[in-house]
């Protein structure tokens, strides 16, 4: 699934920021909403696998790394890199759950594909 890999890789892109190989800003943290996930989950997820418990355990999750991320970049620029650390280390949890509930939800979609090009 394609949001997977999206999500994969912005965390990746805020872990090197965060390393010092590149600038970013609070700012530069998206919303949930418009993110490539976001938009997924707010269209056309929402319509496709609405009803879906793992789709329900998906958003709190995906809430919570995107605030956290804006909140390790904060502690980075002030200069407190142990606590950016614990939120980096937050978000790779949540990370994880994020991308078991992504499959979980392929899983389904795929059982139901016939149904739905019908």
């Amino acid at each position: 699934m394609i949001v997977i890999l999206f999500n994969i890789i912005f965390f990746k892109i805020c872990f090197l920021k965060m390393l010092g190989f590149e600038k970013m800003t609070v700012d530069e943290v998206e919303s949930p909403k418009q993110s490539r996930l976001g938009e997924w989950y707010y269209g056309k997820g929402g319509y496709l696998l609405g009803n879906e418990r793992a789709y329900k355990e998906l958003e709190q999750p995906f809430i919570h790394i995107h605030d956290t991320a804006k909140k390790a970049v904060a502690a980075f620029h002030n200069g407190e890199k142990d606590l950016a650390e614990n939120y980096l280390e937050d978000i790779t949890v949540n990370s994880q759950i994020v991308i078991n509930k992504l499959r979980e939800l392929q899983t389904i979609l795929a059982s139901k594909k016939p149904a739905i090009l019908k």
